[in-house]
């Protein structure tokens, strides 16, 4: 909440010097921000309330590599999540990749490759998400003692698992699962 607020009021004082309708938007927006946050700390509190009084308050929290790491993903965290974590930051890899494909001598195979292995990849991201999501959504059903919910979340997992060995065996693009990828006319 407090990186929030501060956040905020940097805003606020970012458009400071402006003026005229675009200048009203803003602090309409910053009001609505400040109002949500309230709220927000409002419930947190009354939430709070309800819960006992937690056993663990001098250590640090865990970082995500920590917690990785507990759940067995620690391979998972140091490939799919730095992988993940680079595509979102838009690192030079992109950049380079053109480039260097750019200026090869065989220009356009080079770069139906990094097309294909583009396209495989983003679906490879997809496919690792939905596994988590899957593998949470089982655990909340071995939790909550529903086995409904952990026997659909074992059958979605295998599904998935299926089309991921198959994804990292050929690949997605021009593949036999090729023809659930849109095409642009």
């Amino acid at each position: 909440m407090k990186t929030e607020h501060d956040q905020t009021r940097k805003w606020e004082s970012e458009i400071s010097g402006a003026t005229g309708a675009w200048h009203a938007d803003h602090v309409g927006r910053i009001a609505d921000k400040r109002a949500s946050l309230d709220g927000y700390k409002a419930f947190i509190a009354h939430f709070a309330g309800t819960l006992p009084p937690s056993p663990v308050t001098d250590k640090a929290w865990p970082s995500l590599y920590d917690i990785c790491s507990a759940l067995g993903k620690a391979v998972d965290y140091r490939t799919v999540h730095m992988a993940m974590c680079s595509q979102v930051h838009h690192d030079a890899e992109d950049i380079l990749n053109a480039f260097m494909i750019g200026s090869s001598s065989n220009y356009e195979a080079r770069a139906q490759n990094l097309e294909r292995e583009t396209g495989n990849f983003s679906i490879f991201l997809l496919l690792c998400s939905l596994r988590y999501y899957l593998e949470c959504l089982g655990q909340l059903g071995t939790r909550y003692r529903m086995p409904t919910v952990l026997t659909q979340a074992s059958k979605s997992f295998d599904a998935i698992e299926e089309v991921a060995a198959t994804v990292t065996a050929d690949g997605f693009v021009n593949s036999s699962f090729d023809a659930f990828l849109p095409r642009q006319t």
